[in-house]
């Protein structure tokens, strides 16, 4: 059996290097849409339509709101 080469630097240098340069996080919750409670009872009626089932939906090519 081949050993597994790979290795993480465990250096207080690479510490420091690796956990460096990132965008502030945000702890926030995002902000809903106003089309996600439409889409949600979209999708609760397919699934009283089809109890069970799995529903495989091909999408469309996306078109610019008018």
């Amino acid at each position: 059996m081949q050993e597994n080469r790979k290795t993480t630097p465990e250096s207080s240098q690479f510490r420091e290097f690796i956990g460096s340069g990132w965008a502030p996080h945000n702890d926030g919750t995002p902000v809903a849409r106003d089309v996600a409670t439409f889409a949600a009872a979209r999708r609760e009626r397919l699934s009283q339509l089809f109890p069970g089932e799995r529903l495989i939906i091909e999408g469309t090519v996306a078109r610019p709101i008018q």
